[in-house]
């Protein structure tokens, strides 16, 4: 069972149902310029995120000419709603915040 929902910065979530488990895994598409900001210091964004939602966050390697990575996040529905959420704030905290040049 797949479903995909539309959010406001227009990323696609793909939800493939494990139903003998109870978790999901979610594919989250992010800018490849947003994805050092989201993964903060040495980690430090993510593993805050990881640690708060307590779903898996996958953040793969970079790609040449590629211009996004998409995130793999799996674990339960409330999990990953909350990893969600908290990867949205930070995306728009990294998009509003002050810029250093």
């Amino acid at each position: 069972m797949q479903q995909t929902l539309q959010p406001q910065a227009q990323a696609t979530y793909q939800f493939p149902i494990l139903p003998q488990s109870g978790q999901q895994s979610l594919l989250f598409p992010v800018a490849e310029q947003l994805v050092g900001g989201l993964i903060g210091k040495k980690g430090s964004n993510i593993a805050e995120i990881r640690q708060r939602s307590g779903a898996h966050i996958k953040i793969p390697e970079a790609e040449p000419n590629q211009h996004e990575r998409v995130l793999q996040i799996s674990g339960t529905p409330e999990a990953n709603e909350l990893a969600i959420r908290l990867i949205h704030q930070k995306l728009q905290t990294i998009l509003t915040g002050p810029r250093s040049y």
